[in-house]
């Protein structure tokens, strides 16, 4: 080999070197930028989820009974906390049961099966009793039970639409970013959707909900939560 050759193969492994280091250098530049900005927004993303499931979680009375044979068209049971617009809806094996409340009392339409019997303000009583002259009876169980309820999910996408700026705050959303929240059934209905996004990176998150309807039915939707 002569001295060109040399010269031309050094000159060669100093390039590829100099272009190996540049493409190294570019690479850093690029992540070490990308970090600091995505990760803030998914740690945001995070407690954005925490804080709203926080907010649809609640405690909801449940009290139930055996099937009791007794010719009584009613029984009463003694609310086990009187709950400011409290409601109750009833429901056997197979269907609704007519109930309601007097005074410190549940009444119950006894149809002979065993009833289960909830208790809440979020709810909406699709089938009221409305006869007198219950028989006293007492529960086989009254307990809380941690629920996401229906009336909530409605309550935090009116607040999205009508209270922006306070649900922001209380879902402790930092003052430089935003969310979006879109709540869908399983009967395709949605609510809270937006109609366009900003030209920007946006984090998201889906939720499957298990909820409670406000006539006490379990269903299932999912919560979209998305922060820029």
């Amino acid at each position: 080999m002569n001295l060109e050759d040399k010269k031309g193969s050094h000159v060669s492994m100093v390039l590829s070197f100099i272009i190996f280091v540049v493409a190294i250098i570019f690479i850093y530049l690029i992540v070490s930028v990308s970090i600091p900005k995505s990760e803030p927004i998914k740690n945001a993303l995070d407690n954005l989820e925490g804080n709203v499931l926080k907010s649809l979680n609640s405690e909801i009375w449940v009290l139930r009974y055996h099937e009791d044979p007794s010719s009584a068209t009613c029984f009463n049971f003694t609310k086990p906390e009187s709950i400011t617009g409290g409601q109750t809806v009833a429901i056997n094996d197979t269907s609704s049961v007519a109930s309601s409340t007097s005074g410190n009392d549940i009444l119950v339409e006894n149809t002979n099966s065993t009833t289960k019997i909830y208790y809440s303000p979020f709810l909406e009583n699709p089938n009221v009793y409305s006869g007198s002259s219950c028989t006293t009876a007492i529960l086989d169980s009254a307990r809380k039970e941690n629920i996401i309820s229906e009336s909530q999910i409605l309550e935090m996408m009116l607040n999205f639409s009508n209270n922006y700026a306070s649900l922001k705050t209380k879902l402790e959303v930092p003052a430089s970013m935003d969310f979006d929240l879109t709540f869908d059934y399983l009967n395709g209905t949605t609510l809270g959707s937006s109609e366009s996004y900003p030209s920007t990176e946006i984090y998201s998150r889906e939720l499957n909900l298990f909820f409670l309807s406000k006539n006490a039915r379990n269903e299932e939707g999912k919560l979209r939560i998305r922060i820029w």
